[in-house]
């Protein structure tokens, strides 16, 4: 689920996600079996309200103090005004589809067609009928941001001297990172994966191959830790429309990474509100690290964002 720019010959990219005052950076690779080498990373604090000036001379150094090779970027585009929602079509044709999933991002946005960036995920994609008369069904995630916003962030990464290609949400960049590293037959067959900011939460349940639910949580007073239920309930929502919308039963478990609110009990607390399994997943830790670079820069700490950063950079940058 992607905003692409002009496409290039395939190329390896480097993930950007610069949220919640952190902006972080990393350039992976992925071995056939899952295994995961971090070959540059880097992080900068931008304080919230930061001038595009402050931000611009951030990313630079960023790019400078890690010794990136590329400026060549798959960014995340995580915001309030981004809107998330899942749409299910019994039987149209594509060019209705089109029409429909443009005229639900208007009605959601209340914007015009030509201020909107939208974008599409597809679950699943029926077959044409026999007579190929009365369309197929079209079921996935509907991605739609103000048109203004987009090009913004476009151009703060430009100013940097960084080639944006795909925009992409948080949510997705994790999922692609979780499918990256758990090859085995059925590892990502109904499974919610929950990565927290201090501020935000992605949420991403995986299913039937290439199927994907995704929203974003935010934080009420300033970090989870002022507000788990608010955390927990979103949770619970979520899974709940996996079973009554998507799939008719839970979710296997759910994994989760990133900073954990203070609560001591958290993850006991979760498995008990949501009646799934639960477990920790630390994709930075079981990563290993290619420099003495990379790994002096882990161990002065990183924001729990580089794993969406991480993600991002598995996107491989290619022409159609």
């Amino acid at each position: 689920m992607q905003w692409r720019a002009n496409q290039n010959p395939v190329e390896d990219i480097v993930g950007l996600d610069w949220s919640d005052g952190e902006i972080t950076a990393a350039r992976v690779d992925v071995s056939p079996l899952g295994a995961v080498r971090l070959l540059h990373v880097g992080s900068a604090h931008v304080p919230e309200g930061a001038s595009d000036d402050a931000v611009v001379a951030a990313l630079r150094e960023l790019w400078r103090s890690a010794g990136m090779p590329s400026h060549t970027v798959a960014a995340s585009l995580r915001s309030r005004s981004v809107v998330v929602r899942p749409f299910s079509y019994p039987a149209l044709q594509p060019e209705e589809f089109r029409a429909a999933v443009k005229l639900e991002a208007e009605e959601t946005l209340q914007l015009q067609a030509d201020e909107i960036a939208l974008d599409w995920h597809l679950n699943q994609n029926g077959a044409p009928s026999e007579a190929g008369k009365t369309g197929r069904p079209f079921n996935g995630l509907l991605v739609a941001a103000p048109l203004k916003e987009v090009e913004h962030h476009q151009h703060v990464l430009q100013q940097a001297g960084l080639f944006p290609v795909i925009l992409e949400l948080g949510a997705t960049a994790v999922a692609n990172l979780f499918q990256a590293t758990h090859r085995e037959p059925k590892a990502c067959e109904d499974v919610c994966v929950l990565l927290l900011t201090p501020q935000s939460a992605e949420v991403a349940i995986l299913f039937e191959g290439d199927g994907l639910y995704a929203r974003t949580l935010y934080a009420r007073g300033g970090s989870w830790d002022q507000s788990v239920q608010t955390l927990i309930e979103g949770v619970q929502d979520a899974l709940k429309y996996f079973v009554f919308k998507l799939r008719g039963r839970p979710v296997r478990k759910l994994v989760v990474t990133g900073v954990l609110p203070a609560q001591p009990d958290f993850l006991d607390v979760l498995r008990s509100r949501t009646d799934v399994p639960v477990e920790a997943w630390d994709p930075v830790a079981t990563a290993r690290a290619s420099s003495a670079r990379v790994r002096a820069t882990l161990r002065d700490g990183m924001p729990s964002s580089l794993a969406i950063s991480m993600g991002l950079s598995l996107r491989r940058y290619a022409g159609d």
